[in-house]
C-alpha cells in the first residue's frame, strides 16, 4: 500500500534528481517478479526498493536479487543501507574530541536540514561527513545529503541545498569542510 513507501520513494526521488538522475516512479508492486519486470522494462541501470522498515527487513534482499538479474548496475534501499558511510560517526567523534567541549555534533537522524541551520554565523569550523550530490546543470541544486525527515514533518527534503546554505546559513566560518 502506498503509505508503506510513499515517504521514502518521494525522498529517494528527490536524492536522485538532485544529482542529475532522472527517476522512473510507480505505485509498488505485489511481488519481487512484478517488480523485476518493471525494471527491466523502465530502461533504467539502478533500482531503488522504498518502503517501510519492517517490510524490509522481510523483503528486502528478495525483492534486490531478480532486479541484479533484470539488469539493475546497483539497488538501492531508501532505508539508508547503500547511502551510509561506516566510518563517518567515528570520523565525527575524533574531530569533536579534538575541539573538546565546545564541539557540537549532529549524526544519524539529527544530522537534519534544520540542525545545519541551526549552527549560527558564530562557527569557525564546520565539518560534514556526508554524501555530497553535484548538479552540473544547475550548480546551486547541488547538496548534501543529510538526515531523511521524518513522514508529514517540517517539509525539508533532507537536501541541505547549496543555494539554502548561500541563502539560509550565512556562513562566516574559517573553515568548513565535506569529507
Amino acid at each position: 500500500k502506498p503509505a508503506d513507501f510513499t515517504a521514502r520513494a518521494t525522498f529517494a526521488r528527490n536524492l536522485f534528481e538532485a544529482g542529475g538522475i532522472a527517476a522512473v516512479t510507480n505505485e509498488g508492486f505485489s511481488s519481487a517478479d512484478e517488480a523485476a519486470k518493471a525494471f527491466k522494462g523502465s530502461g533504467a541501470t539502478i533500482a531503488c526498493i522504498c518502503s517501510s522498515d519492517e517490510i524490509y527487513a522481510a523483503q528486502a534482499e528478495t525483492v534486490a536479487k531478480p532486479s541484479k538479474t533484470a539488469g539493475a548496475r546497483s539497488v538501492w534501499a531508501s532505508d539508508g543501507s547503500q547511502w551510509s558511510l561506516p566510518y563517518s560517526r567515528e570520523e565525527v567523534d575524533r574531530i569533536a574530541a579534538l575541539f573538546g567541549a565546545g564541539a557540537r555534533r549532529f549524526v544519524g537522524v539529527e544530522a537534519t536540514e534544520e540542525q545545519a541551520r541551526s549552527v549560527g554565523k558564530d562557527v569557525r569550523y564546520l565539518h560534514f561527513a556526508t554524501h555530497g550530490l553535484l548538479d552540473a546543470r544547475a550548480p546551486l541544486d547541488s547538496a548534501l545529503v543529510l538526515a531523511q525527515p521524518a513522514p508529514g514533518g517540517s517539509g525539508e527534503n533532507g537536501l541541505l541545498q547549496a543555494w539554502e546554505v548561500r541563502d539560509r546559513l550565512r556562513l562566516d566560518a574559517d573553515l568548513v569542510t565535506l569529507s
